[in-house]
This record gives C-alpha cells, structure tokens and sequence, in this order.
C-alpha cells in the first residue's frame, strides 16, 4: 500500500504573505531528503528534482518545482509517483508577516488564547501566535494504491509571532531650579497617538516622572509605548508644560511626529524645554493736585525691596508731567517695597487711591505687571480778606476802646 497522486496545499492565512524579490512572489523551494536528512535526487535550475528508481518506484520520476498561485503554495507529484516511506519531502517558502497580521494583534489586545501552534511546527510549537496558514486549507491530498477516492490529511497549524515597533521619548530642561522641576515632573504629560493605516488609533499618556535621567538628558523607552504596526504614524504631544515663574525661552515645538515603516524600527521623539526665571514690571507714576502744584516738579523715588536692581531702578527722580511714569523689572513672586521723597511744600496723601499716612508703599509677591500711582498735594491758603478767627476782631475791639480814650481826654484838656 503506497501514497500516489500526491498534492501537497497549503493555503496561507492573511496574518502571513510570500517575501518578494523583484517585485514577484519569491519562488517556494522543494526538498527530498532520506531518514538520515540526506538529499535525494538532482536539483535542476528550474526548481524541477529528478529522483533514481526504487523498489517502490521503478523508474526515475522528476517532480516539478512547487508554484505560488492565488495565495496558495502547491506541489503537485507526477501521476504514478509513490510517496516512499522513508523520504522527508519538505516545501520551503519565505512568508513574512502583514499589517493584517498586526491589525489581529490589536484588535484581540494581544495573540488569541486559541492559538497555540501544534508540536513539530517549529520556533514556536506548543506557543501562542497567529496562525500562518488557512487551516482548512492547508493539506496532503493523496490516492491509496487501489482506491480510486482521493483522501484529505490536514497539516499541523504552525504560528507566526510578531515584533512591535518602539518608541523612545526624549527630553531635555534647562534653567529650573529643584524645585521648579519637582513641578515640572508633577505636571507634564506626554499624549502619544498611533494612526494605522485603517484610520483607526491608539491612544497612551506618559507622565515626566516616569522618564529615567541619564547624561543630562531624561528617556522614557517602554513596553507601554510598543506599536504594533509595520505601517503607522505617531504624534507626540507635550501638555502642561509650563512652570509658575518661568518662560520658556526656546522656540522648540511641542509636538513631534513621525512615522513606523516596517517590522521592528526604532524611533525617537526629542524635545528640549529651556526655562529661565519669569519677571515682572512695576510702573511707578505721579499725580499732583492742589493750588500750588505743578507737574513739572519733581520728586525722588528709592526702592527698597528687591534690593538687587540696577542703580538707576533702585533710585529715581519722577515728575507728573512724565505720563510714562518710571517701568521696573523684578523677579517674578518677589516682595516691592518703595519710599518717596516728597517734594517741598508736598504731602504725600494717595497710593493707587486710598488715603496712606507713609511715604513707603509695599506690595507681597508680585506675580503679575503692576502700576503704582503716588498723589501728592500742595495748597497754600490766598489771602482774599476772609478770616474766620476772632483774633482781628478781638484786635480792632482794642483799637476801637483805645481811640475813644484818647477822644474823651482831649476835649477835657480843651
């Protein structure tokens, strides 16, 4: 009893499909070896293999080459041809895997619990992956010696495992100090969005804290970030990145992006913040009011607090008629404290408003641009003959008195 007219099928599945080379399906490779793994027969260049007569078979048989065709590999052996017992006949071909191959992966959150490769199939026997070929139609057609119903033997179901993509995120801060950067780790996050080519996405959020520092610079390479695509693109979207008392004084973006182009690539996401301490602005003015005012007069101005401001910030003349008044530059979060030096004949009656009894004026933490105004008053009262004291009264009564005195002992002498 013998196996003949033989047809080895194997319809691939749509995890896998042929390697190309020129452009064509690389051709599928036959092998016939003996139990010892020898080869039998002579190869021929048109893939064709020639095999001696045996004593099962009595002539010599030339097996044509497998094909490739309508995404099945088929070997079809010479009608009378007898599989012999102790012959290996084994069709090489190079399948690789697709982008629907990692479409199931995603979609299933990972290889199906189901799929777990037979024994004898391989690098991955008895693990779980994506199966390569359509298993119901992968199979050994063949005819008894003496039969004339062709029987079907299905083959073991090999599986194909797949290797993701990897993304690392790189950052780079300058110009915080411990504590502004403690914030910083706190609050920045990182949106890393995948675009497949089906338009459909993976979303994932990094956290700064989570990034290792190393050589000056801060990385995030993770398992969490593998794509698990061969054709896909990524955005990288730096969020909450801003530092209360900082600017950033770069003109980085931040966003970057990118693309995955084929099986196993690495990509790098950079971005580089540089920082520098935020400040403020204080605008100092003058107002004056009263009858003997004038705007042209000036008064001096010295800042007390901060106390590391340039000589001509820390003291100053201002005038009202100077409507630009005299602008501040001081760190971002500081205390201000200012003395005015009013000038003769002034008092200083208003800051900003509000009656004040101190020609030193303070506000704590300044944290945004900010205007002081100082009004100062001068008045001198006219002399217009309206005197509301009883002394000139009291006066022309004494004068009044005195004059009638002097009348009555003048007629007395007479």
């Amino acid at each position: 009893i013998a196996c003949q007219n033989v047809t080895i099928s194997d319809k691939l599945s749509a995890n896998v499909a042929m390697v190309l080379e020129n452009g064509q399906p690389k051709k599928p490779v036959g092998k016939v070896t003996d139990k010892s793994g020898q080869k039998i027969g002579t190869y021929n260049q048109d893939g064709t293999i020639t095999l001696p007569a045996t004593e099962l078979n009595k002539k010599e048989f030339t097996l044509r080459a497998p094909v490739y065709e309508d995404g099945t590999i088929k070997w079809v052996f010479p009608l009378g041809y007898k599989l012999e017992a102790n012959y290996t006949y084994t069709v090489t071909a190079n399948v690789d895997v697709t982008e629907t191959a990692f479409k199931n992966y995603r979609t299933n959150n990972g290889y199906p619990d189901t799929n777990i490769a037979d024994a004898g199939t391989g690098t991955h026997e008895n693990k779980k992956g994506l199966f390569s070929n359509d298993n119901e139609n992968a199979k050994l057609i063949y005819t008894v010696t003496g039969e004339s119903k062709s029987k079907d033997v299905l083959y073991q179901k090999p599986v194909v495992q797949l290797t993701p993509s990897k993304l690392t995120i790189k950052k780079t801060v300058t110009g915080l100090d411990k504590t502004a950067l403690a914030k910083l780790k706190e609050n920045l996050k990182f949106k890393v969005t995948y675009t497949y080519t089906d338009e459909t996405t993976t979303e994932k959020e990094i956290s700064f804290k989570d990034f290792t520092l190393s050589d000056g610079t801060y990385s995030y390479t993770s398992d969490t970030l593998d794509c698990w695509s061969m054709n896909a693109t990524y955005k990288v979207e730096e969020t909450d990145y801003n530092v209360e008392a900082y600017d950033r004084t770069d003109s980085g973006n931040t966003t970057v992006t990118g693309d995955f182009k084929g099986k196993n690539q690495n990509e790098i996401a950079s971005f580089t913040n540089n920082y520098q301490h935020k400040n403020v602005t204080v605008t100092i003015k003058k107002e004056v009011t009263g009858n003997m005012s004038q705007t042209s007069d000036k008064f001096t101005f010295d800042v007390m607090n901060p106390n590391n401001l340039t000589d001509s910030d820390k003291s100053f003349e201002l005038s009202a008629d100077n409507t630009d008044g005299k602008t501040i530059s001081i760190p971002y979060g500081s205390d201000f404290t200012i003395r005015e030096t009013p000038s003769n004949g002034y008092t200083l009656t208003k800051v900003n408003g509000e009656d004040v009894n101190d020609n030193s004026y303070t506000i704590e933490k300044v944290t945004q641009n900010t205007t002081i105004i100082f009004t100062n008053t001068k008045t001198i009262q006219p002399p217009n003959g309206i005197i509301t004291t009883i002394a000139p009264y009291a006066i022309m009564v004494v004068l009044a008195a005195g004059a009638g005195v002097y009348f009555v002992s003048s007629r007395r002498r007479r």
